[in-house]
């Protein structure tokens, strides 16, 4: 897991220097989203995965209910996609395979 969030932080700083480079592409929003993820400790590593990741924050989490903010519609639809979530859930051994 480690690897892959290494690599999509890389990704996601060269998207933000897009976004400052070219500021109207800038598209805030707020993106909210049930987790699949059981446990706590699963649930505190997405939010911190998705906040290490440049241009989102994880705002709060209530019930297993993520509340993001993301700077641009790209950033907010590859978090939607749930990618983060399933590798979370694999590395905790929440994903339905296991």
């Amino acid at each position: 897991y480690v690897p892959w969030l290494i690599y999509q932080i890389v990704i996601a700083n060269l998207h933000v220097a897009y976004l400052i480079l070219s500021p109207r592409a800038i598209d805030p929003r707020v993106v909210r989203f049930k987790t699949r993820l059981k446990s706590e400790f699963s649930m505190v590593t997405l939010g911190n995965s998705i906040t290490l990741t440049p241009g989102t924050i994880t705002m709060d989490i209530v019930d297993g209910e993520f509340v993001v903010h993301a700077l641009s519609k790209k950033v907010a639809d590859d978090l939607v996609s749930g990618e983060m979530e399933r590798r979370v859930a694999h590395v905790y051994l929440e994903d339905e395979d296991a």
